[in-house]
C-alpha cells in the first residue's frame, strides 16, 4: 500500500475518462502492484460543467471502494467537490502565496505549449497529490474552458513518460526509476518543482501575461471571461490582437485616442477574420 494514490484524466474519440486510483498492496500470490481504480466517463463534455477535470477529482461521488459489480449508478450532475478547489478558493489560494502569482504565467505558459505543441509534456513534482492538483486546476482555470476539456493529465505514476499526457504529476519517491535530468534538460518537456520552488527558464507568452494580470486585477469569473474570449480570437486575429480586442471588449476602454484607434483596429481585425457573431455580440462596446 506504499504507492501514492493515482489519478488520470483523458479523452479518446470525443468520450472523457476520468480515472482515481489505490494501491491494495501485494496481489493473491504475494506480488506487489494489486490496485482498485475506479473509472467514470462521458460523451458529453457539458457533464462535467462547471467545473475543470482536475476539479473533479476531488468530488464526492468518487468511493475508491469494492464494488459489487463491474457498473455504478450514473453521477447526478452538477456534481459536489472538495470547497478548496472552487474556483474562488482557488483564487484565494493564489493570492496568498506571491511565488504562486508571480510564477502563474510561466506555468500557465508551460500549459499552453503542451496543447500546442505534439509531444510537449508538463512535468508538475511534489508529494501531495492533491497539491499537485491544485495546480492543474488552477490552470485549467486560465486556459479557458475549451481548452481545459483538452488537457489531459496523469498524477504519480512510475514512468512519467508514460502514455501521451499533457501534465504529469510526478511524486520524489518513485523519481528513481527516471532521473530529473531525463526530462529537465528535453526541449520537448517544461517542469515545475513544488517542494522547491523552481521550474523551468522561459518566457511567459503574452497571453499568459494578460491572463494572470485580468485575473489578479479583476478576480477569477471576469479574467475568465476575458480569457475564454482571447483565446477564441487568437486563431483568427493573432496572438497580441487577440488579448487587446479581449481586454477592450471586456473591460471597456477610456475615451482616449488610444482607445478610439484600438477599437477601430479591433473591429477591422474582426471583419477581415469574418467573426461576425463576436461583432454583433459585443457592437454597443466597439461603438461605445
Amino acid at each position: 500500500t506504499s504507492h501514492p494514490e493515482q489519478c488520470s484524466y483523458v479523452v479518446r474519440q470525443g468520450r472523457h475518462y476520468l480515472t482515481r486510483s489505490i494501491a491494495l498492496g501485494l496481489t493473491a500470490n504475494g506480488r506487489p502492484g494489486n490496485q482498485l481504480t475506479e473509472a467514470a466517463a462521458t460523451s458529453a463534455a457539458d457533464d462535467l460543467v462547471p467545473y475543470s477535470p482536475a476539479q473533479l477529482m476531488t468530488a464526492t461521488a468518487w468511493s475508491l471502494a469494492k464494488a459489487a459489480g463491474v457498473s455504478r449508478e450514473p453521477w447526478m450532475t452538477p456534481l459536489q467537490i472538495d470547497p478548496l478547489f472552487e474556483d474562488l478558493e482557488l483564487e484565494q489560494f493564489t493570492r496568498s502565496d506571491p511565488w504562486a502569482l508571480r510564477t502563474l504565467p510561466v506555468f500557465l505558459t508551460m500549459l499552453q505549449r503542451s496543447l500546442s505543441e505534439d509531444g510537449h509534456r508538463v512535468f508538475i513534482q511534489h508529494r501531495d497529490p492533491t497539491t499537485v492538483l491544485r495546480w492543474i486546476a488552477l490552470g485549467s482555470m486560465l486556459l479557458g474552458a475549451e481548452s481545459a476539456m483538452r488537457l489531459t493529465f496523469r498524477v504519480f505514476t512510475a514512468n512519467p513518460w508514460n502514455g501521451s499526457f499533457h501534465v504529469v504529476g510526478v511524486h520524489p519517491d518513485l523519481l528513481a526509476l527516471v532521473p530529473v535530468a531525463a526530462w529537465q534538460n528535453l526541449p520537448s518537456a517544461s517542469w515545475i518543482d513544488l517542494d522547491s520552488r523552481t521550474h523551468k527558464d522561459l518566457e511567459a507568452s503574452e497571453l499568459a501575461q494578460h491572463a494572470v494580470r485580468w485575473f489578479a486585477e479583476r478576480g477569477v469569473f471576469e479574467a475568465m471571461g476575458a480569457i475564454q474570449l482571447a483565446t477564441q480570437l487568437q486563431e483568427p486575429l493573432g496572438e497580441e490582437l487577440a488579448v487587446s480586442a479581449a481586454e477592450l471588449l471586456t473591460f471597456g476602454g477610456d475615451a482616449g485616442r488610444g482607445s478610439w484607434e484600438l477599437a477601430c483596429h479591433v473591429a477591422a481585425g474582426l471583419v477581415e477574420a469574418r467573426q461576425a457573431p463576436v461583432i454583433e455580440t459585443f457592437e454597443d462596446e466597439v461603438i461605445d
